[in-house]
């Protein structure tokens, strides 16, 4: 396991097992690797988004003297990844 990782288990119904399990399979994958692939997809990359929409927020709502907020969103996204590509996600 990677350092800064964290395991995690998931219990699912044999009928949802056998699901994933086939596409897994399917796609030449292991079921941890499709599932970890279905979340970076999903639910991780919507967190990514929520946490950018309300940094966003909370800047729009200074009173800052910036002229060009595409600019500062720009600068904002980049940070973000390169914050989440720190943390190796």
């Amino acid at each position: 396991m990677r350092p800064g990782s964290h395991r995690v288990q998931l219990r699912f119904s044999a009928e949802d097992y056998a699901l994933i399990e086939g596409y897994a399979r399917g796609h030449g994958l292991k079921v941890s690797a499709a599932l970890q692939a279905a979340l970076a997809k999903t639910l991780i990359r919507q967190l990514r988004q929520l946490r950018q929409d309300a940094a966003l927020s909370r800047l729009s709502g200074q009173n800052l003297p910036i002229c060009d907020w595409e600019e500062i969103e720009h600068d904002l996204a980049s940070m973000l990844e390169d914050d989440a590509a720190a943390e190796g996600g």
